[in-house]
């Protein structure tokens, strides 16, 4: 299965931008937007605030004693782990996974970060200048555009 990215995935983008890859995601039948694409980062995280809205509750988490370390080199307490089956594209062209997020109580202004391992399950191809994610499903080449 061939992956590219033409000029008509420009379509609806205003260029040029340096805009972060931000797109919709499903997950436990719950539509979450805000979710950060990064594929500099190893960790996939939940922000305690989606965590909340989805009802899912504190007893389904996983115990975690690391915490996690961000740009400034301060510990962040992680809650816990999770993990939950995610989404991407629409039917028949969509793609299901696993995802063990790190459950964090902090402000932000993403409900989840999606990080590289991830996409390596997926298979997924992000092209930043078309706010574009693709990649293979069993009925052909799935795609997410960015919010």
């Amino acid at each position: 299965m061939v992956i590219s990215f033409s000029d008509t995935d420009f379509d609806g983008v205003q260029t040029p931008h340096d805009d972060t890859m931000v797109i919709t995601l499903t997950t436990v039948n719950f539509k979450v937007k805000s979710v950060l694409v990064d594929n500099g980062n190893s960790a996939n995280i939940m922000y305690y605030s989606i965590f909340e809205k989805m009802k899912l509750g504190d007893d389904s988490l996983i115990p975690m004693d690391s915490p996690l370390y961000g740009f400034s080199g301060e510990p962040i307490r992680v809650k816990g782990a999770i993990e939950l089956p995610v989404t991407a594209g629409t039917t028949p062209r969509q793609s299901t996974i696993m995802v063990r997020f790190l459950v964090i109580k902090l402000p932000s202004a993403y409900n989840l970060v999606l990080g590289r391992q991830n996409l390596n399950t997926l298979g997924a191809f992000v092209s930043a200048p078309h706010m574009k994610m693709k990649f293979p499903t069993a009925s052909g080449v799935g795609e997410v555009r960015g919010d």
